[in-house]
């Protein structure tokens, strides 16, 4: 994406065409992360679309809790490979970030989820404002 830094948007909520479609991007089906660690990938879950163009309300699963989403957090960074890796950056708003914020060089939590703030107190994970 802009100035050389790859993107990537991780989502279970939102379809990856909603994203796509938000973001100004083309969709890519992210069927190999490994091999478009660079290229701006949307992972996510996919609504089923029909010949006539139109959805069938099915979804295709792609990414459904934390553990997906750590997931393709560990392959999209090993994709990098440690001669072009620079720091990770993940961001975050709710529990199923968890994980992936934690394998992060630097995980961002936006917004005020208590629920959250809540787990992450569970497991011993102290949240430090940035100001």
């Amino acid at each position: 994406m802009a100035g050389g830094v790859p993107v990537h948007v991780v989502s279970v909520n939102w379809s990856a065409s909603y994203v796509a479609a938000a973001l100004g991007l083309p969709l890519q089906p992210a069927t190999d992360v490994s091999a478009a660690a660079g290229s701006g990938l949307v992972i996510a879950n996919q609504l089923q679309v029909g010949a006539a163009g139109t959805t069938s309300g099915h979804i295709t699963p792609g990414v459904q809790c934390a553990r997906d989403k750590g997931a393709v957090f560990t392959a999209l960074d090993a994709a990098c490979g440690p001669a072009t890796r620079g720091a990770t950056v993940y961001v975050g708003d709710s529990p199923s970030d968890l994980r992936a914020l934690l394998q992060a060089d630097y995980g961002l939590v936006v917004g005020q989820s208590k629920t959250l703030r809540r787990v992450a107190a569970a497991f011993g994970v102290v949240l430090q404002p940035l100001v």
